[in-house]
C-alpha cells in the first residue's frame, strides 16, 4: 500500500512532469501547497521524529552519485534516485535539494550548496541554479534563451568563499519551479 508521502511525491512529479507552462494564478498555489505538504512529511524521515528546531530538513534512503560533493544541488532522476542538477534543459532544472552527506540530501531550511568558481558573492544575494556546471550554485542570473532560472534561495553568508575553485556556503533554500526563458 502507498504511503502518503509517496503518493505527494508521485502527484508533485507528475504535476509539473507533464508541461514547460503554467498558469501563474493557480500553479504557484498548488505548488506551495504540495511542497509544504511534502516538507511536512520529511520533518519526520526515517525515524519518526522531528529534526531539532532551526534543523534543516532532510530526505533520507535515496540513492545519490556515488561521490557526491557537499552542497551540490540534486534533482530526482528516477524512483529515489537522485542526480546533479543544471538549469540547461528542464529534466534536470527541478532542483530538489543539496546533499549533505551521501544518501542524505538537505530538502528545506539553511544549508551549504556548492558554488561555482569565479563568483563576486555578497550576502542576501539571489542564488540560481548553475546553467553550465551540474550540481552547483550561481549568484549570476541566467540569461541564455532556452534555458531556465531556478531560484534556490537567498545567500546568507559568504565567509569562506574560494573563487578559484568555488566553495559551499549557507543559503536560505527557497527553491522555486524552472522558468523558460524566452
Amino acid at each position: 500500500m502507498p504511503t502518503f508521502k509517496s503518493l505527494i511525491d508521485k502527484w508533485f512529479s507528475n504535476h509539473l512532469d507533464d508541461r514547460e507552462e503554467f498558469n501563474l494564478d493557480t500553479d504557484y498555489k498548488i505548488f506551495d501547497l504540495a511542497r509544504c505538504l511534502r516538507d511536512a512529511l520529511l520533518q519526520l524521515d526515517t525515524t519518526g521524529v522531528p529534526p531539532a528546531a532551526g534543523a534543516p530538513l532532510r530526505d533520507n534512503g535515496l540513492t545519490g552519485p556515488t561521490t557526491p560533493l557537499v552542497g551540490e544541488v540534486c534533482y530526482i532522476s528516477g524512483n529515489s534516485t537522485l542526480s546533479r542538477a543544471r538549469g540547461n534543459v528542464l529534466g534536470t532544472a527541478r532542483a530538489y535539494g543539496a546533499f549533505s552527506a551521501t544518501g542524505i540530501v538537505c530538502v528545506n531550511g539553511v544549508f551549504p550548496v556548492l558554488f561555482e568558481a569565479g563568483l563576486t558573492p555578497t550576502a542576501g544575494s539571489v542564488v540560481y541554479l548553475s546553467n553550465t556546471v551540474a550540481g552547483r550554485a550561481t549568484t549570476v542570473a541566467p540569461t541564455t534563451p532556452g534555458q531556465y532560472i531556478v531560484i534556490l534561495g537567498i545567500l546568507k553568508d559568504v565567509t569562506g568563499y574560494n573563487s578559484g575553485t568555488g566553495s559551499a556556503l549557507s543559503v536560505n533554500w527557497q527553491v522555486t519551479i524552472p522558468i523558460l526563458i524566452p
